[in-house]
């Protein structure tokens, strides 16, 4: 009886290991998914802030002007406002990139990443750049900007 004892064992100890691989495992996944869905969340988050500061400025007075700062993803280094139609002059290191990107898309709202990620594009209606493209550097998850009524847009300025 002793002996039988001794044998199952072991495979106690196995089952008991392939059981804790799995949930670590499992969790580590887990854990991933909701950190992405953490920075897609926050992403939007930042787009819809964005818009809203734009339309705040765009139906105030021409002239009308304020700083806003917005929260930005640490993912991504840099927040660009382009305008397709005007003449791009001014871009920050990762031009071509960015260059490509506005000759072939009809967005006007760019987020860079830091390193490797896949750079966001939005249209947001009545903003543009005091240069073009306009980029404001992300500083600790936060951008600082002026935003000034022109009178048929608004325009985003140092």
């Amino acid at each position: 009886m002793k002996k039988r004892g001794q044998l199952e064992q072991p495979f106690i100890y196995i089952f008991a290991l392939v059981v804790i691989a799995f949930i670590i495992f499992f969790g580590f996944s887990a854990i991933r998914k909701v950190t992405k869905l953490g920075e897609s969340v926050s992403t939007v988050t930042f787009k819809s802030e964005l818009e809203k500061q734009v339309n705040h400025f765009y139906y105030m007075d021409t002239g009308s002007r304020g700083e806003v700062s917005l929260d930005v993803p640490l993912n991504f280094k840099y927040v660009c406002f382009a305008d397709k139609s005007g003449v791009l002059d001014k871009f920050p290191q990762q031009d071509s990139i960015l260059r490509n990107l506005v000759k072939t898309t009809d967005r006007n709202i760019y987020l860079l990443p830091a390193e490797g990620n896949k750079i966001e594009s939005y249209t947001i209606a009545n903003v543009r750049g005091s240069e073009n493209p306009f980029c404001v550097l992300n500083s600790k998850g936060l951008i600082v900007f002026i935003l000034e009524n022109k009178g048929d847009y608004v325009e985003a300025r140092k």
